[in-house]
């Protein structure tokens, strides 16, 4: 992103949002925001990478360069629109303290509630969620396949799996594929409700901040973005999927000295 002129804003990421679920997400708090932001004069919310954090929990470890963390999928949006229950999740003890985050009991007490979301789910999947597939396919479907192998060996690092699947054997591959159908299924049904919820509160940024002449030269719009990590991290699903393909891979170099922020 290119800036001609000096900005405000505020930088916090979603999991600092007030919420009833133990981590903040794209619901009502998020909303409410955006509005402070508006009301403040703001010109930008800029917010930490959001993919899926892996060991440690931090956002600069992502098992992924383009999926989103599940954690921030707000849970009473889906109740409203009757793919859960507030008994789903309403009752559920997540954590002690509202104001600190406990991200292995949110790790926890998610997928539980995620079991739920799921079945419910396959009674009723929306109409758009196969064009959200195909359209997303050249990430979401090796993402989905490998976040499932990592619930089938206990989440531990993929180079310490079977050598078939490490070094992505297409019989094996076959195989695993089949046996883990359901999973798959369901990380991409996570990735759907996930972009679903972000992609609502950026349009509602965007809306929000249509404003009259004056009100665009006082730069009082709000913009919506995340940073982009390019941080080393042990495990990423981005490499696994690179394994045994060197044209792939050398194209796949990051550019270390690039540290811009991304516009979503």
């Amino acid at each position: 992103m290119i800036l001609n002129k000096r900005l405000n804003g505020v930088l916090m990421h979603i999991s600092s949002l007030p919420g009833k679920t133990g981590i903040g997400t794209l619901g009502v708090s998020a909303y409410n925001f955006v509005d402070f932001l508006k009301e403040s004069k703001q010109a930008y919310w800029q917010i930490l990478p959001v993919g899926p954090t892996s060991f440690g929990d931090s956002p600069y470890q992502s098992f992924s360069t383009f999926a989103g963390n599940p954690y921030f999928i707000d849970l009473d949006m889906l109740c409203d629109e009757g793919f859960l229950d507030k008994s789903d999740y309403e009752k559920i003890n997540w954590g002690k303290d509202s104001n600190f985050v406990d991200y292995g009991l949110v790790y926890e007490q998610r997928q539980k509630v995620f079991e739920c979301l799921f079945n419910n789910f396959k009674k009723k999947v929306p109409s758009d969620f196969e064009f959200f597939c195909s359209e997303n396919y050249f990430w979401l479907e090796d993402y989905a396949f490998f976040m499932a192998l990592k619930d089938e060996h206990n989440g531990i690092p993929f180079y310490q799996w079977e050598k078939d699947l490490v070094s992505r054997e297409e019989k094996s591959l076959a195989e695993w594929k089949k046996k883990c159908s359901d999973k798959i299924t369901c990380h991409k049904m996570l990735q759907y409700f996930f972009y679903k919820q972000w992609f609502a509160l950026k349009n509602y940024a965007n809306v929000r901040t249509q404003l009259n002449k004056a009100e665009r030269e006082h730069n009082c719009t709000t913009k919506l973005f995340s940073e982009v990590t390019t941080e080393e991290v042990k495990e990423i699903f981005d490499e696994w999927n690179l394994v045994g393909d060197r044209n792939k891979i050398a194209s796949f170099q990051m550019d270390q000295a690039e540290n811009d922020a991304l516009d979503y």
